[in-house]
């Protein structure tokens, strides 16, 4: 239980108390900045308002209220534009980065790209480098989504320029990711040089190479598998699943990666090295969160075994792909469809709309999570993202299959 404070404990002792409390005890933490929000709004405490309005956005999204979480945002954002503390401009790039995420997450590219430019002009004024080229990259993903392949690389490759002013890390997410856009836009060779680069990149550190060189392999494995080239595609998922073993990677990343070989197996035709492989995926999958890939090892399973002309398997895992599929999309109708990208505008429009009022009138109050009709307002306008996931568009099962049927089968 979170003690009452005195009057002489400072508003920034309490911030500090609730950090502390962060990764610690979510629900004491979120108690604590309501505590803290209340009084800053009591005493005007820039700081105090626009910290506590961080914690509480930072909470709601980790617990998947995005709705909630855009609100706070907002509130610590608008506070943070006239804030004089020494890390205020650092909080607002932070707040502003966050917004564009939840926006990004939701289909609202216009938003995401607005609020990450904002982060990265107030970045660019604090010569932030590091933050400024983080935000270049978040913009490219958005960028990526719209298909806007040769803004996004151009984008990137434009932060070579400060090369030896961003951390090592940094710049290996930027080749990973120039190779993915390139992936998208099926450009094999500027993936593969890509890929490349960052192998040789992180050669020689240690913990770069441990978390990014099976990156690049995989990835090197997918460009060759799309290209139909499944001898160098299983080359190179081995070489990233062996590395993978190596590391202790979880079930998860080498779940993925098996299924993939046994795949690219299948379609080679080497229908023993195939169930081989998917097999040792069918042992990682329960400890996987990647569901979709479920249904395709449910499926590469049961076409081995109808090559290899054992029809009761074959049938088995049919049945679990159907079963499992059809669970999954079931699933999904109980999700509300909904516009996203309109509601995120309306929720935006509201409350800007709802503060320039509150000017006018110059009753300017700010309200908290639990009181005040303020948020309650906005927060019934969100409610369909608390449980948002990405629908699934059904696919007849006969159909998704005959790609991999050849006539041998």
């Amino acid at each position: 239980m979170i003690p009452l404070f005195g009057k002489a404990i400072s508003i920034e002792s309490k911030i500090d108390s609730a950090l502390s409390l962060l990764s610690k005890d979510k629900i004491a933490c979120e108690s604590l900045s309501l505590q803290i929000l209340q009084e800053a709004k009591n005493t005007q405490n820039s700081f105090g308002l626009v910290k506590s309005n961080y914690i509480l956005g930072y909470l709601k999204k980790s617990e998947g209220d995005y709705g909630k979480s855009v609100i706070y945002y907002l509130e610590g954002i608008r506070y943070a534009e006239s804030a004089e503390y020494p890390e205020a401009n650092k909080d607002l790039v932070n707040l502003l980065q966050n917004s564009g995420i939840i926006f990004k997450r939701f289909g609202n590219y216009s938003l995401a790209k607005e609020y990450y430019q904002k982060a990265m002009n107030v970045a660019s004024l604090d010569e932030d480098i590091e933050k400024y080229t983080h935000l270049i990259y978040l913009t490219s993903m958005v960028l990526k989504e719209e298909g806007k392949y040769a803004e996004a690389t151009a984008l990137l490759e434009s932060t070579f320029s400060n090369f030896n002013l961003i951390s090592k890390k940094t710049i290996a997410n930027i080749y990973n990711q120039i190779g993915l856009i390139s992936i998208r836009a099926n450009d094999w060779e500027s993936a593969k040089i890509n890929f490349d680069k960052l192998l040789d990149f992180v050669k020689n550190e240690e913990k770069l190479f441990k978390k990014y060189t099976t990156r690049a392999f995989h990835n090197l494995g997918n460009v060759y598998f799309d290209q139909g080239n499944y001898d160098d595609a299983i080359a190179n998922y081995k070489m990233a699943l062996e590395l993978k073993h190596q590391f202790s990677h979880k079930s998860e990343s080498i779940f993925i990666t098996s299924k993939d070989i046994g795949e690219s197996y299948l379609l080679a035709g080497n229908y023993d090295s195939a169930i081989h492989y998917l097999k040792i995926a069918e042992t990682h999958y329960e400890q996987s969160k990647n569901t979709s890939n479920y249904y395709e090892l449910f499926k590469f399973i049961g076409l081995v075994a109808k090559a290899q002309g054992n029809i009761n398997l074959y049938t088995e895992y049919q049945d679990l792909y159907a079963s499992s599929l059809e669970n999954y999309l079931k699933e999904q109708q109980k999700v509300e469809a909904t516009d996203k990208k309109y509601n995120l505008d309306l929720i935006t429009q509201r409350y800007f709309a709802l503060v320039a009022e509150q000017e006018r009138n110059q009753q300017i109050q700010y309200y908290s999570a639990v009181g005040g009709s303020f948020l309650v307002t906005l927060i019934v306008l969100i409610i369909a993202f608390f449980q948002y996931r990405k629908y699934r568009l059904r696919k007849d099962l006969e159909a998704s299959l005959k790609p991999y049927i050849k006539s041998a089968l």
